[in-house]
């Protein structure tokens, strides 16, 4: 099997406006599927700029609408607990998921340098939501915006793991360099898993792989933000054998969604 026919199937793109205006930023679907085909993705876990920047109540919806006539273009909600009263409470916010044909979840707990939803991840405060994507297997990304600037708050993180273990975790644009926390992380958390947005350097993902397995890398872009070629061709050209090569390119995400219940 040729590099190329590698299925890629991308956990971590978007469309819709940006608050700030910047060139490229500003993904229609159409545009999305044009930057996918340039890089040799099939498929796209997809959220709304509105969503992240502004409100989930109002962006979802327009993601639902934009996606819907494209098939290789999935939904992912982005979520919040239902505290402040924009959101429907937990059991009655994944029912519509279900309903819409959402199998997927995100949060953007916080994000310096731009715009977040401020939420805590602690378990008084998202523990009813967590518990009502558990109870369905709806993964949930978490995107702490940091791209190359720093860590997570890893303590929570394991805390939240530990207190949903049948909730997969899987962690957005963590950066390398970070060994040192992410490993014993993913020793305590079978749960846990991350994608490659910002794990392109040389080495990295067979590094990653002969720690830790296979099974719990995800293949990210992070469109329109970063350029989907540099992921691909790292999963591409690894060093490791064609079957690894297709649970991250796309196999392992596959599987998650595929592990949902609707009912």
């Amino acid at each position: 099997m040729q590099p190329h026919a590698l299925r890629f199937f991308d956990c971590n793109a978007m469309i819709g406006r940006w608050n700030t205006p910047v060139e490229g930023r500003h993904l229609t679907a159409e545009a999305l599927l044009a930057e996918m085909g340039r890089a040799g993705v099939e498929e796209a876990l997809v959220y709304h700029a509105v969503s992240r920047q502004y409100a989930p109540a109002v962006g979802n919806p327009l993601l639902d609408e934009a996606l819907a006539p494209f098939d290789r273009l999935h939904s992912c909600w982005t979520v919040l607990p239902h505290w402040a009263g924009d959101l429907p409470q937990p059991d009655a916010l994944v029912g519509d998921m279900l309903e819409a044909g959402v199998q997927a979840a995100r949060m953007f707990p916080g994000e310096p340098l731009r715009y977040d939803h401020r939420v805590y991840l602690a378990e008084w405060v998202v523990g009813p939501l967590l518990s009502a994507l558990e109870a369905r297997r709806i993964p949930l990304f978490l995107d702490f915006g940091l791209g190359l600037l720093g860590d997570p708050d890893w303590g929570i993180i394991h805390a939240l793991c530990k207190a949903h273990p049948r909730l997969p975790v899987i962690l957005n644009q963590i950066a390398y360099g970070r060994d040192r926390a992410l490993v014993p992380l993913f020793l305590e958390c079978p749960n846990l898993h991350c994608d490659l947005t910002a794990f392109t350097s040389l080495g990295w993902i067979e590094a990653f792989c002969r720690r830790l397995g296979p099974e719990r890398l995800l293949f990210g872009t992070g469109i329109p933000f970063w350029a989907p070629a540099a992921p691909a061709a790292a999963v591409r050209y690894a060093a490791l054998p064609q079957s690894e090569k297709a649970l991250i390119a796309g196999d392992n995400l596959r599987r998650l969604l595929s592990e949902v219940r609707d009912a």
